[in-house]
């Protein structure tokens, strides 16, 4: 009886923030990740690593310090790359909107405050 009462208890616990996503495994590694701001003005930013190990469209979403960036991944069979949309909570807007670094390219984008310098 312990033993479901525990279970029970840890499967109503809220669900981790996640700050990063990687596809694929060994060598083949693809991944983004919000961190802190590495631009001026900026609440967060994203950095996107693509490599050769995507095979479909996917949604998603990282949250960091209660910033939540939901993220769309394109995928364009022979393409040089995906395309990563950005979407961040209300109140926020990405800079640029889309991250297509390319194969086994980095790119990163900020997290802005909407009304920046108003």
């Amino acid at each position: 009886m312990i033993r479901i009462a525990l279970a029970v208890a840890i499967l109503a616990l809220p669900a981790t923030a996640q700050e990063r996503h990687e596809w694929g495994s060994g060598l083949g590694r693809a991944w983004v990740e919000i961190g802190p701001p590495k631009a001026p003005g900026a609440v967060a930013s994203i950095t996107f690593y693509d490599d050769y190990v995507h095979t479909g469209n996917e949604t998603l979403a990282l949250v960091q310090d209660g910033l939540t960036v939901t993220m769309e991944v394109k995928f364009f069979p022979g393409a040089p790359g995906e395309e990563l949309h950005l979407n961040p909570s209300e109140g926020y807007f990405a800079w640029p909107e889309v991250l297509s670094p390319g194969e086994q390219q980095t790119g990163v984008a900020h997290i802005y405050p909407i009304g920046l310098g108003s």
